[in-house]
């Protein structure tokens, strides 16, 4: 494969990894419903696959380490709708 080949599918493991992680965070507190494990979870391990794949894959590692951060907003978010949601109903 050439080089240039390789550079795009990096690109497009990394911009679909950052792009899934926001909307994982954004969406990450829609409890009602059930709704998060509908609408977030799958979009969280969406964004995690392509994170791996494209972290592996790519020489420029250092971008790769602000997804994570978005993910722990994401779950830290969730979590607080939760036990919020949960202590006032």
């Amino acid at each position: 494969m050439s080089p240039g080949k390789i550079m795009i599918r990096n690109e497009i493991c990394f911009y679909t990894a950052l792009l899934t992680a926001v909307y994982f965070a954004i969406t990450a507190s829609a409890w009602r419903f059930l709704m998060n494990l509908v609408i977030s979870l799958p979009v969280g391990l969406i964004s995690f696959l392509f994170w791996t794949i494209g972290k592996n894959r790519d020489v420029k590692k250092k971008r790769y380490k602000v997804i994570p951060v978005i993910w722990i907003v994401g779950i830290l978010v969730s979590v607080a709708v939760l036990i919020y949601l949960l202590l006032s109903e």
